[in-house]
């Protein structure tokens, strides 16, 4: 739920709102173990790091992000591999 409201937030170009709730709630699914839905708003969390102009942060959650889709059998076309993509595509916009 913080993840979907973060998400919200950060489409509502409320960067910092959004990554309040995002952060929130990766700590939430941490501690519960979803491993799936952590990755899904480990993107979200990279958008709005790089928004931020937080490239590097971005970088890290999409390589944890990245590995958890491997560790999981994500399928190319699945939502999650999807959001990574775009994470991907907007980070390889970036200077380095």
């Amino acid at each position: 739920m913080l993840g979907s409201i973060g998400v919200l937030h950060l489409h509502a170009g409320r960067i910092e709102e959004a990554l309040e709730a995002l952060r929130a709630g990766e700590r939430l699914l941490r501690e519960i173990d979803d491993r799936f839905e952590l990755a899904k708003l480990l993107c979200a969390r990279g958008q709005a790091e790089c928004a931020l102009g937080d490239c590097d942060t971005a970088r890290q959650a999409l390589a944890e992000a990245e590995a958890a889709a491997v560790a999981l059998g994500s399928e190319p076309d699945s939502e999650l591999s999807r959001e990574a993509a775009r994470l991907r595509e907007k980070l390889a916009a970036q200077p380095s």
